[in-house]
């Protein structure tokens, strides 16, 4: 199984509320069955979470492809894990991220090179929009959330090469049929007995 995203604690962190969202670009380098998502944050309260996916809508996110089921998360810093996303995904980038229930804070790591993660306001936690973000939001460089995505490699289609079978010319066997009259022997279709 791969990983894809930021798996390491980060040494900053972001405080969020309500109606706040955050994503971070997701590179992905070959087609791939998502397993699990993992985001790891700390909530002053119990609180709910939801995982959302993003498109890549030319470096900035796009089309929602997924949003989770809602997720109520302990008081404290750890990590959180939703199971059984059920999607496929071709190699690209995509935006994986959270939204929150109530207040939690999400943890960083910065000066990461060709990182970038975006953090919108006013994102409705029951009804993610698509697509993402909504005004005002804030593109951040070189900062990566700590979250990430489990996945397995997709097979690849395989190839078999053939041997090319060289034959002679086919000849077709002249048709032959059963005539009762004849005492079961097989005669060329084109050929008759008949009972004296």
């Amino acid at each position: 199984m791969n990983q894809y995203g930021n798996t390491q604690i980060g040494d900053n962190r972001t405080e969020a509320g309500f109606r706040l969202g955050f994503v971070s670009r997701v590179r992905i380098d070959e087609d791939v069955a998502v397993n699990a998502a993992s985001v790891y944050l700390n909530a002053v309260n119990e609180t709910q979470i939801k995982f959302v996916l993003y498109a890549d809508n030319q470096g900035a996110p796009g089309g929602l492809i997924y949003s989770g089921s809602p997720q109520t998360v302990a008081a404290g810093a750890q990590w959180h894990k939703q199971d059984d996303l059920g999607l496929s995904l071709m190699a690209g980038d995509v935006w994986l991220g959270v939204v929150y229930k109530e207040s939690a804070a999400l943890y960083f790591s910065d000066n990461i090179d060709n990182a970038q993660s975006w953090l919108t306001v006013n994102l409705d936690y029951d009804n993610p929009v698509t697509p993402y973000p909504v005004e005002p939001q804030f593109l951040v460089e070189g900062v990566a959330y700590s979250i990430f995505l489990d996945a397995d490699p997709l097979p690849q289609p395989q190839f078999i090469n053939m041997p090319v079978i060289k034959t002679g010319p086919v000849f077709a066997a002249p048709m032959v049929r059963v005539d009762e009259d004849s005492g079961g022997d097989t005669l060329p279709v084109n050929r008759r007995v008949f009972r004296a």
